[in-house]
């Protein structure tokens, strides 16, 4: 799951979140996948994302969709800057029923296709255009909020994902054999074996165990699926999990070895490395930089819409 992400319901099935480079750079370690669709448009500056096995740079005034469970990561260089928004949804919002006739003939042919993992979202492009500028509408009627938005805002989607579905036969036409998804299904394992586990002492055995496979092809899973070992991810989320308890309350008095140790490192000024190669400060800038924004203005959460 997402970690800055507020994630859609069933009451609520669309949210539209504004972030920026200094939040990318703390969710940067984290590869995630969610239930909702998503999809992002650059206002400004430029990134990269990963998804699955493609690293996919965007500029501003480009935009991606990401479909239902697919791996993801924001790729950020050092002193990269950018903002953007994600709108994340449920097929929910669009089918209300998956026994209608509707989703059966729409619903599976988006959320199962193997050709629409994701797509870039250019204005140049002739499959994509269109989709850019209704996300482009999309935003600004939420924005504008005038009487009957929801019903707009609805009507939208519905138009959304019939694009989609005509760019998922197009593709799907001239496919060739269909990629396997065992590293995906290793990986989502793997990983919720570390986000469960990554304060205990594991190693690589640990991680290649629990998803049945030996240390080697562990490793080179992690390779193909992330661009990172097994190792190396635990450490980023190990960092990660340190920058989280850094700005509750709890941390205020806590010794930097005490925190170190609570997220699985044995050495502080190890710790105390690794946290400055990942977020470029140190734990104790890194809380003083989170204070300092903090007294000029707090970032609104993420906004339910319907």
């Amino acid at each position: 799951m997402a970690i800055h992400e507020n994630v859609p319901t069933l009451e609520h099935p669309v949210s539209i979140e504004t972030f920026t480079s200094a939040d990318a750079a703390l969710w940067q370690p984290h590869s995630h996948w969610h239930e909702a669709l998503e999809l992002i448009l650059v206002q400004e500056g430029s990134f990269s994302i990963k998804v699955e096995h493609q690293v996919l740079p965007l500029q501003a005034g480009q935009g991606i969709f990401i479909n239902q469970n697919r791996i993801h990561t924001i790729v950020l260089k050092a002193n990269q800057e950018f903002s953007a928004t994600s709108t994340r949804f449920l097929p929910s919002l669009v089918f209300h029923g998956d026994n209608s006739a509707i989703a059966d003939r729409y619903l599976s042919l988006v959320l199962e296709s193997p050709d629409i993992p994701y797509l870039v979202l250019d204005r140049e492009s002739r499959d994509t255009g269109d989709l850019l500028l209704l996300l482009r509408q999309l935003l600004l009627t939420c924005q504008n909020r005038n009487f009957g938005y929801e019903l707009d805002v609805k009507a939208m989607f519905c138009r959304l994902w019939k694009q989609l579905a005509l760019l998922a036969l197009s593709k799907r036409d001239v496919s060739g054999p269909q990629p396997s998804h065992s590293d995906n299904l290793r990986i989502k394992s793997a990983l919720r074996f570390i986000e469960e586990h990554f304060a205990e002492p594991l190693t690589l055995e640990n991680i290649a165990s629990s998803i049945h496979t030996s240390n080697s092809e562990c490793c080179r899973c992690f390779k193909r699926t992330l661009g990172v070992t097994p190792f190396e991810y635990l450490l980023k989320y190990r960092v990660y999990e340190a920058s989280i308890l850094l700005l509750t309350e709890t941390a205020t008095n806590q010794s930097i070895s005490g925190l170190a140790a609570s997220v699985g490192f044995n050495s502080p000024s190890y710790f105390n490395k690794k946290f400055k190669e990942y977020l470029h400060c140190t734990p104790k800038e890194y809380r003083e930089n989170y204070l300092q924004t903090q007294q000029s203005g707090v970032r609104p959460k993420p906004e339910r819409i319907l």
